[in-house]
């Protein structure tokens, strides 16, 4: 997972962009390193490694914030 921590801080940037807040992206790359830790492709690239474990993480992001909306939802009801 060496591989992981070398895009943590690119992982973090791309969550804080889509959900905002500095809890939310550590929260979503959390789950991204979760997630890819537990079977992870061989890539032969860093490049195609830091494009799956970027997609892995829009997952989560977007799995997050659809969380958010649903608890919002609920909160104005």
């Amino acid at each position: 997972m060496d591989r992981f921590w070398r895009c943590n801080s690119l992982l973090h940037f791309l969550a804080y962009r889509i959900l905002g807040t500095h809890e939310g992206a550590g929260n979503a790359v959390e789950n991204c390193r979760i997630v890819a830790s537990r079977n992870p492709p061989d890539f032969a690239y860093e490049g195609a490694f830091r494009s799956w474990v970027a997609r892995v993480l829009l997952d989560e992001a977007l799995a997050i914030l659809r969380q958010r909306n649903a608890a919002q939802t609920e909160l104005s009801k």
